[in-house]
């Protein structure tokens, strides 16, 4: 399941008004916990996707809770049926009252508390990462045109040549950064994998990264694609990263099927999607 974050919210306000139902009818425990289980999973696992590590601590506190006074895990169980679970355990718990008893403090605040930390995401405007990837991959097809402009714009001051991937870089952090609240470039861009590598741009509120290469004499598309294959693996490890963008510029028309090149490289996966373009002008100087 897929929710921004202010689905999220809305889904756990659901989840909190199913429960309180629960708690004014009570029915069997069993049949109950398996309810919420099947409700409180999926928001669970689309929540943690948006959360830093620091967060993702106090989201798994809200969850598990303590030995003295376990959370939202112990009402997804059931009762009495845990394996390993101590007699005195059992008997502390009973003083809390029935299972039913027991939601409002060991589930519905914790719930609450854990949505209190999906607040914390830049004011809910955390966006999907496919969403963010969409956009950019819409401005990446059109930067050829904007590179033609450039070159061709020459009544007021000298073209501007896209040369090499510096070029590339300079005017798409410019597009960037008209477009997006916090641009980080390479120089201010953090480092991952323990490399010290640094990624060519980095949307830090939307935590996607952004690879910039153009195809050039000698590097061949196979090495490029190899190249990125390499690069892909890197940004994985980056744990703040949701998302890659991927844009090559192919001036000279050297990769020579782009839907090919794109698909290899893309990745549908909800966990780290990856977009990729590959930019250039067409026989005709349309964008393809």
């Amino acid at each position: 399941m897929e929710w921004d974050v202010s689905e999220l919210l809305e889904e756990a306000e659901r989840i909190v008004v199913q429960v309180e139902a629960m708690v004014e009818s009570p029915g069997d425990p069993d049949e109950d916990s398996k309810r919420l289980r099947e409700l409180y999973s999926p928001w669970k696992a689309a929540a943690v996707r948006y959360l830093s590590d620091e967060q993702r601590k106090r989201f798994d506190a809200e969850y598990t809770g303590s030995m003295m006074f376990p959370k939202i895990r112990r009402c997804l169980e059931g009762i009495d049926k845990r394996p390993g679970v101590s007699r005195t355990q059992k008997s502390l718990e009973s003083i809390s009252g029935s299972w039913h008893e027991q939601l409002p403090a060991r589930f519905v605040n914790p719930i609450r508390e854990q949505c209190d930390i999906l607040r914390e995401l830049d004011d809910f405007q955390v966006l999907r990462p496919e969403k963010t990837l969409s956009q950019l991959e819409a401005m990446g097809r059109r930067l050829p045109e904007v590179f033609r402009e450039l070159r061709e714009q020459t009544r007021r001051h000298d073209a501007w040549v896209m040369k090499n991937e510096y070029d590339v870089q300079d005017v798409l952090s410019l597009i960037l950064k008209g477009q997006f609240d916090d641009v980080r470039d390479e120089e201010s861009a953090p480092s991952f994998a323990g490399s010290g590598y640094r990624m060519d741009f980095w949307l830090k509120k939307e935590r996607i990264a952004i690879e910039v290469k153009m195809t050039r004499q000698g590097l061949s598309a196979k090495k490029l694609r190899d190249e990125l294959l390499v690069d892909i693996v890197q940004y994985q490890k980056f744990p703040e990263a949701k998302g890659l963008f991927i844009y090559v510029y192919d001036p000279t028309h050297r990769v020579g099927n782009t839907t090919a090149f794109e698909t290899d490289l893309n990745q549908a996966d909800a966990r780290f999607p990856i977009r990729t373009v590959v930019g250039r002008l067409g026989r005709f100087g349309t964008s393809n």
